[in-house]
């Protein structure tokens, strides 16, 4: 019951910040998870590479991914940053979301922590706690599980908030949990666990990206979508020269990471080396038209369909508006 009040109050507190940036005509507001995928964001807004493009935007920064999930799905934000599996899931759900671009995709930040006390065949006698149970985490465990023989429909699977989990994990409630970085540390070294794999094992099974409302995207003018994408672009530039390490590191822990408490230069450098961000060859391979995330969609219906997961068919390219990104790309060639 707690959790629950003060989930809710965390939605009031950020609702009351966005509309407080109603003030400011025209803003397009951005909801960007304490993700370093998503670090640009903050860059771009901090630097004034979207005002600098002509486009007047917020970003609020909830620590909870399911925070983000409630302020797009009750539509307080225009644009969000997401994996982009869990748009599947909110299809499915009914929820008209559309994939924008594909940014980056976790490489290594998430892991799956078993404890180490439990062999491979034991496994299955415990359930397994999940950050988020969408079809973007299920596709990363099930391909940890297809190497034992096993399918995510072989558990009882729970879901709950990261920091819960890893306290769950550590207290013995569970065997196996899906958690990122802080929190599977945590659970490494209070609760007995080993990282069993990461996704850098399988490289861009949890791929991220914004994502809107399909008539958000109606009704937003194509120019202003044009600018996020053109200033994206420059704040991933901005962030990969090393001589901008120390302004970005400064980011990372005042906007990024705001309400943690600042974390230490070796920490950082660990958290964005478990991500891997797009540069411009590559978003454009992976947002062009049949590119590779059309590839990723279509193979995760297939695991869908395949674990009797697919509670809704759907189709691929419907998923996927990705004009705006081509356009920034192509206006951005040096």
């Amino acid at each position: 019951m707690k959790t629950c009040v003060a989930a809710l109050l965390a939605i009031v507190v950020l609702f009351s910040a966005l509309s407080a940036g109603k003030a400011e005509a025209g803003a397009l507001k951005i909801a960007a998870a304490a993700w370093p995928g998503y670090a640009p964001a903050h860059v771009a807004a901090a630097k004034g590479f979207w005002k600098a493009e002509g486009l007047d935007a917020a970003v609020v920064t909830p620590s909870n991914p399911s925070e983000v999930f409630h302020l797009f799905k009750g539509r307080l934000v225009d644009i969000a940053f997401d994996m982009l599996g869990s748009v599947v899931q909110y299809r499915m759900d009914g929820i008209p979301a559309v994939i924008l671009a594909e940014t980056d995709w976790s490489h290594g930040g998430d892991k799956i922590v078993v404890r180490r006390n439990i062999s491979t065949k034991d496994i299955g006698r415990m359930p397994v706690g999940l950050y988020l149970n969408t079809p973007a985490i299920s596709f990363f465990l099930g391909k940890y599980l297809s190497g034992l023989d096993m399918r995510p429909a072989d558990f009882r699977l729970i879901e709950m908030p990261p920091d819960e989990l890893a306290q769950h994990f550590i207290d013995g409630m569970f065997g196996v949990a899906v958690l990122f970085d802080p929190f599977a540390a945590s659970a490494v070294r209070k609760g007995q666990g080993r990282v069993e794999v990461s996704s850098a094992a399988f490289p861009g099974c949890i791929p991220e990206g914004v994502v809107a409302m399909a008539d958000t995207v109606d009704r937003i003018d194509p120019a202003d979508l044009d600018a996020l994408f053109r200033g994206w672009i420059r704040a991933v530039e901005w962030s990969r020269n090393p001589a901008n390490w120390s302004a970005y590191a400064d980011i990372l822990n005042t906007r990024t990471f705001s309400d943690e408490a600042p974390f230490p230069e070796d920490d950082l450098v660990d958290l964005t080396s478990a991500v891997r961000i797009h540069d411009r060859k590559t978003l454009l391979e992976r947002n062009r038209d049949d590119g590779g995330l059309f590839a990723y969609l279509a193979e995760l219906k297939s695991f869908l369909r395949e674990n009797d997961l697919l509670v809704d068919d759907f189709s691929v390219r419907d998923l996927v508006r990705n004009k705006a990104i081509l356009t920034a790309l192509k206006s951005e060639t040096p």
